[in-house]
Order: C-alpha cells, then sequence, then structure tokens
C-alpha cells in the first residue's frame, strides 16, 4: 500500500475533525500533520511508540512552545495518537510510561517535553 502526503492514514479528511481548538490552531496541525513522514513509507512498520514519539517531536519543534528547555505541546491524548495512527488507549498509555520515565509531564490538553532524548525514536 502506497501512502502519500495526501492520504489519511486513519485520519479524517478535514481539519474539522480536530475538536475543541481553535480553528488557526486546528488549521496548523492539519497543515503539519498532511507534511509529517509518518505518511510516507519510510515510517510504516514502525512501532507505535515510534510513531507517537515521532508525531510528539514533530508537533513540538514545529507548534511547540518553547520555554527554559522544555517545550510544551498543546493537543490531547486523541489527536496525538490520530497524528501517529495509533489508537487512543495506546497513546495514552505510552505517554503515561513516558511521563514515569521523566520524558514528558502532562497537564490537560498539554504535554511538556523535558527530556526528549527518552522518547522511542529509533
Amino acid at each position: 500500500m502506497k501512502l502519500t502526503y495526501g492520504s489519511t492514514n486513519g485520519f479524517a479528511s478535514s481539519p474539522g475533525c480536530i475538536h475543541k481548538l481553535s480553528r488557526t490552531r486546528c488549521e496548523s496541525l492539519w497543515v503539519i500533520w498532511r507534511a509529517m513522514p509518518t505518511a510516507t513509507p519510510t515510517c510504516l512498520g514502525k512501532r507505535a511508540e515510534q510513531r507517537l514519539a515521532h508525531a510528539l517531536t514533530h508537533l513540538g519543534h514545529h507548534t511547540g512552545r518553547h520555554h527554559s528547555g522544555v517545550v510544551q505541546v498543546d493537543v490531547t491524548n486523541e489527536q496525538l495518537g490520530n497524528l501517529s495512527d495509533v489508537s487512543m488507549f495506546t497513546a495514552t498509555r505510552l505517554l503515561k510510561k513516558w511521563e514515569r520515565n521523566g520524558a514528558i509531564a502532562k497537564e490537560h490538553n498539554k504535554i511538556l517535553i523535558l527530556f526528549p532524548k527518552k522518547l522511542d525514536l529509533d
């Protein structure tokens, strides 16, 4: 199966599917998702943990707020799961694992990336 940047890969085909976000924030996430390498064949076969870590760091790089060595990403578990093609349950489980390991901290609809090297990116 060949995926292209226009492929939805399980994600709804319009930015309106990202609920509870401002229109501008929603459109920003949609544009970034469409350009993410996870929509290319190079990420096929990657583990869920790797896809989720890649999506989180990609969002952090492009939309995150950087301050004091910490990157804040405004995204829900469900949105992050959709971006990385994993279920909300799996996204939540992996985020809790990273939180216990000290890689991230969670607040309501916010993820603080504390130590990106602790995320499984390989």
